[in-house]
């Protein structure tokens, strides 16, 4: 028997999927470069698609994103992403080549794990992203 997952269905917002809040850690991403330009100073811009893949309930109504969700991103680059074309900002992210939810999960984890002593770790891993996607281009 097959399990097929059924992807069309929203996400629905409740007291178990309340956007978490966490003042500190989006005060540490801006310690750390804009994960497109790689440069500083950058916004804690918060992701609001969804992606159910990694547990990205995204937006809802009268919901903020979660916290978790949030990325360094350079203030320009943040205003740009607030206004992309018809709203899809899901098509603004892949114009960059950037999974935003693949690294606002390695952040988040490395954050939670080692807080401050993080910073070192997670600026080589923006780099070493924007350097793999700038190579293939």
């Amino acid at each position: 028997m097959a399990f097929r997952i059924a992807n069309d269905r929203p996400i629905m917002h409740g007291k178990n999927t309340a956007p978490v809040k966490a003042k500190t850690y989006l005060a540490w991403l801006h310690d750390l470069p804009c994960v497109v330009s790689g440069r500083q100073p950058v916004d804690a811009a918060h992701v609001s698609f969804a992606n159910p893949a990694y547990g990205a309930h995204g937006r809802g109504k009268g919901h903020k994103a979660s916290d978790r969700w949030a990325l360094p991103v350079s203030p320009e680059l943040h205003a740009e992403q607030h206004a992309c074309k018809d709203g899809n900002e899901r098509e603004w992210w892949a114009s960059k080549g950037i999974n935003p939810h693949l690294i606002a999960t390695v952040l988040w984890g490395l954050w939670n794990e080692r807080k401050g002593n993080a910073t070192d770790e997670a600026t080589r891993i923006i780099r070493t992203l924007k350097e793999t996607h700038n190579a293939s281009e």
